[in-house]
């Protein structure tokens, strides 16, 4: 696996975002927990931000104080470590509101970083 930059690992983050909201755009959550395979879609995009929030290095992290780091990692158990019992009403809360309110943090971040990337030592 090629390392990866707090860039990528950023990148990652939005583009999964992105795809939640896709998912689960112009339903109702009757509709949304009714459809497996969006569910599981969501569920897999939730564990890509929780799995690249959890390589961003502490620095990174203490410098955007502001991004709840560890709630994005801690979803990521709540959801997926439990799949066989997920919780519908957390994960559309989570997506529908948590989620949304992060773009623009992240997406600052993502240009704060994209002048960095070629000085940042990448994750493996």
């Amino acid at each position: 696996m090629s390392a990866r930059t707090p860039f990528d690992l950023v990148k990652d983050i939005l583009e999964s975002i992105e795809h939640v909201r896709e998912y689960s755009n112009k339903l109702s959550i009757e509709e949304f927990s009714a459809d497996s395979m969006r569910v599981d879609a969501c569920l897999y995009n939730v564990r890509i931000i929780g799995k690249a929030a959890s390589k961003l290095s502490a620095e990174v992290k203490a410098a955007n104080a502001d991004i709840p780091w560890s709630s994005l990692e801690e979803m990521k158990s709540k959801l997926v470590h439990h799949h066989n019992v997920t919780d519908i009403q957390l994960l559309w809360n989570y997506i529908k509101f948590e989620l949304p309110s992060l773009v623009k943090k992240l997406t600052r971040l993502q240009s704060q970083l994209s002048g960095e990337e070629n000085k940042i030592t990448p994750v493996q």
